[in-house]
């Protein structure tokens, strides 16, 4: 999957007043696209650790010390929502495994 951080977000037009009453972690938190797409190797910008988890269940595990040791801890980030990045709709929760995660 390709994720959008804050900032590519914003970039790409993303309307954050989508999420309603919900605020958008701009340091830790990524949206998972669902536009399926081949992307060239030389786009790839990164990588990173992404936690499917709440904001308020990040921060617990980031207190907690229950987060991946053997990453650096800029590279972990959480999603929670999913968009389509061709009509920049806001899809809802994040799928994790698409196949069993679809609604029928």
């Amino acid at each position: 999957s390709i994720f959008f951080d804050w900032h590519s977000l914003k970039q790409l037009g993303f309307d954050f007043s989508q999420l309603g009453s919900e605020t958008f972690d701009r340091e830790h938190e990524l949206m998972q696209d669902t536009a399926y797409m081949y992307v060239p190797l030389s786009r790839i910008q990164g990588f990173c650790y992404t936690i499917d988890a709440s904001r308020s269940d990040f921060i617990t595990r980031k207190k907690n010390d229950e987060l991946p040791r053997r990453i650096n801890p800029k590279l972990i980030k959480f999603s929670r929502f999913r968009f389509d990045s061709r009509t920049k709709e806001l899809l809802g929760p994040r799928l994790v495994d698409p196949w069993k995660d679809a609604e029928p």
